[in-house]
């Protein structure tokens, strides 16, 4: 019964450790380095003008 106790002890500490050890620089590894934060205006209505252009003639 004692050796149960332990391993569970031991289980709940690794895995508290494991999610603490995640919150450290996430959002410096996780963001997307092909995705623009900023969009020039000359671009953003491009596309929209092409299908109306199509659906119109």
């Amino acid at each position: 019964m004692k050796l149960v106790s332990n391993k569970i002890k031991v289980l709940g500490l690794g895995a508290a450790l494991s999610m603490a050890a995640c919150t450290s620089g996430f959002e410096e590894a996780n963001t997307n380095p092909y995705q623009p934060t900023e969009v020039p205006t000359a671009y953003l209505m491009t596309n929209a003008q092409k299908h109306d252009g199509l659906n119109m003639g």
